[in-house]
């Protein structure tokens, strides 16, 4: 059996599907089932439609039961999964087998007594081992087999649905995705292809369609191409052979646009090369190539920035890798010395001096640094600057602000600079988003408008209790590991809270830096002087968070709320209704407060986003003049047991 591809229903179509006399024509179905089940269950009756569908990057149905028989979609509990939501294919109804010949453990295994008893006393269900959904007009798509299922730096994905799309691609014959372990905690995915007669497969133009069809966490780091795949005696694919095979291993390489200047052109060049592949363990690498269309991720840009010091004697401005992205822009940073074009505190991660639309402010989270925005920076495009503005003290300069005024102040002051008059944009994420609504509360007194207060998973601040003990000792180095964790995709680097209390001793330290490395969430230049600034910072920010006292914004609020949130908000604003007056616009991202800012929840936050910074935009056009200073602020009362903008467990 094998999954039904657009090319071959198009060839169908084309020769037997498309006849003049209806009664001539000849029908292609996709039918599903397997031998368990008496080989066939479900029907699709495929045709133009089913074809439009495909080639818009979608699967061919499997269609609905046939008479007799019984379809469902169920979670770990055998209980159905609503429609859309991927579960486990269960087949049900007469055409069930009774199990496995003299093979009982066999059987108990995947025929499972019917829950729903549908089908008389005594029916099983037969566990088909796929993933499947079903579509909103009733019909089943199979995703492929739930064993197969890998975990990219804390993304499942199904190798199968990534086969599918290449497929699709005019080149390619044949392919098979694997993970490789590249080192300890760095997973990360091949794609090996089998190009069609008379075709030469270009990495570029592969992964540049992938990006097109499929989130950027799903998009392999390295494609390979090869004269055939290896097969195990039986005729299948040997995916334990590709999990071993090495880009340089293989007889035929992945083309690459081989002009001039795709190759190192100086020794600078050679030297930035030889640093990207030992980071991205990616060869060769190209000097025009996107270090995030190789695999790069911000865990990854950490580690490529930090050697690019060791080995050059010079730091480099964050924005030339998130802007430029290549081994040419690093290379012409070095040469001419290139300083940030923004001040600190204010990191450009996208657009130039040149955009054509006014920059968006986002504040960092409670860690204090903005690579968790590369993703957001990236997807909102070039045309709009994405200036995030970075805590003071994680760079050894400068000590950290211990409250939510001094920050705003200074931010205020920074963007002030950069910008001189209004409207703004400002935006943050979590403890970002406390920081950013007090902005807006100061550029409100000052008479500056603001065209979008963006707060993103931000919950309305208030006070702790006098009693409550601030976080402090092992607790706060626990706090940091999830901070690592949550925001890289991962979890908990030290695995349990620590005793709390005690002092951050250099053995609790050592012992986050040890598993942050062997989990590929810290590179191994880091060492315990950066992470003590890191618990400087984080211990500052929470001090900060737990003694502010909002108060009222005179202006509206858009609040984006993570869909999964973990602790329940009977408000669906968050609290913020209370505080601001011109009314709180909410909506809804896929995901839990870590995800929403990653692949591929950070697509639908981005999009969201941007219409809402492009509305803004076309409304703060007519303005021409600078609003009223406000008189009075109103500040709430301080009360016991208030909800904070971040807790312990979504702390960003």
């Amino acid at each position: 059996t094998e999954q039904a591809h657009p090319e071959r229903l198009a060839e169908w179509l084309e020769i037997a599907g498309d006849r003049g006399d209806r009664d001539e024509r000849v029908g292609f179905a996709n039918s599903y089932a397997s031998t368990e089940c008496t080989v066939t269950a479900l029907i699709h009756q495929a045709g133009p439609g089913s074809l439009a569908r495909a080639r818009a990057g979608h699967r061919i149905p499997v269609g609905r039961p046939i008479a007799n028989c019984r379809v469902y979609v169920l979670d770990a509990r055998l209980e159905p999964v609503p429609i859309g939501v991927p579960g486990d294919v269960h087949i049900g109804g007469a055409n069930v087998s009774r199990g496995y010949l003299e093979q009982p453990e066999r059987t108990a295994a995947v025929f499972l007594p019917d829950p729903f008893g549908t089908c008389g006393p005594g029916a099983r269900l037969y566990k088909q081992g796929d993933l499947g959904r079903f579509l909103p007009h009733g019909e089943l798509e199979c995703l492929g087999r739930s064993d197969d299922q890998v975990k990219v730096r804390g993304f499942r994905v199904e190798p199968g649905e990534i086969e599918a799309v290449l497929a699709q691609h005019i080149s390619v014959h044949e392919s098979a995705v694997v993970v490789q372990e590249q080192g300890p905690g760095d997973a990360r995915l091949v794609a090996f292809v089998v190009p069609e007669a008379g075709e030469v497969v270009l990495s570029g133009d592969l992964r540049a369609f992938l990006k097109q069809k499929l989130p950027a966490y799903m998009v392999p780091s390295a494609i390979v191409a090869l004269d055939a795949l290896p097969t195990t005696p039986n005729g299948k694919v040997d995916r334990r052979a590709l999990q071993t095979t090495r880009a340089g291993d293989t007889g035929r390489r992945a083309a690459r646009q081989t002009t001039r200047a795709s190759g190192p052109g100086d020794d600078i060049e050679r030297r930035l090369a030889a640093v990207w592949e030992e980071v991205l363990n990616v060869r060769p690498i190209g000097v025009n190539d996107s270090f995030f269309d190789l695999g790069g991720h911000s865990l990854l840009t950490v580690r490529l920035m930090a050697r690019v010091e060791s080995e050059f004697g010079a730091r480099l401005p964050l924005s030339i890798l998130f802007r430029g992205g290549t081994i040419a822009s690093l290379a012409e940073a070095l040469r001419h010395g290139a300083a940030p074009d923004v001040r600190a505190p204010l990191v450009r991660l996208s657009g130039d001096s040149v955009a054509t639309k006014p920059p968006f402010y986002c504040v960092h989270p409670i860690g204090g640094t903005v690579l968790c925005y590369g993703a957001l920076a990236r997807r909102l495009g070039t045309d709009r600057s994405f200036c995030a503005l970075e805590a003071p003290g994680l760079h050894g300069s400068g000590t950290p602000e211990t409250s939510v005024e001094s920050l705003a102040a200074r931010y205020v002051e920074a963007l002030r600079r950069h910008q001189p008059h209004g409207p703004y944009f400002l935006g943050g994420w979590s403890f970002g988003g406390v920081v950013a609504y007090e902005m807006a509360c100061r550029l409100a007194k000052l008479g500056k408008p603001v065209a979008l207060l963006a707060l993103i998973d931000s919950r309305a601040p208030g006070s702790l209790s006098a009693s409550a003990a601030p976080v402090e000792g092992t607790s706060l180095v626990a706090m940091l590991a999830r901070e690592l964790g949550g925001a890289s995709g991962g979890t908990d680097v030290i695995g349990g809270t620590g005793d709390l209390g005690l002092p951050e001793t250099d053995s609790s330290i050592d012992r986050v830096l040890e598993r942050a490395r062997a989990r590929g969430l810290l590179p191994p230049e880091v060492g315990q002087a950066e992470v003590r600034r890191l618990l400087e910072v984080l211990r500052a920010n929470l001090q900060a968070l737990h003694a502010y006292l909002p108060g009222s914004y005179p202006g509206p609020v858009t609040l984006f709320r993570a869909a999964g949130a973990t602790a329940p908000q009977p408000d669906p604003t968050c609290g913020w209704r209370s505080l601001a007056t011109g009314g709180v616009e909410v909506h809804e991202v896929p995901g839990d407060h870590y995800s929403i800012v990653r692949e591929p929840h950070v697509r639908v936050l981005s999009d969201l986003l941007r219409t809402r910074l492009d509305d803004a935009t076309r409304r703060s056009d007519s303005i021409t003049h600078e609003v009223r200073p406000v008189r009075g602020e109103r500040r709430t009362k301080r009360r016991s047991g208030a909800a904070t903008g971040a807790t312990a467990g979504e702390s960003s």
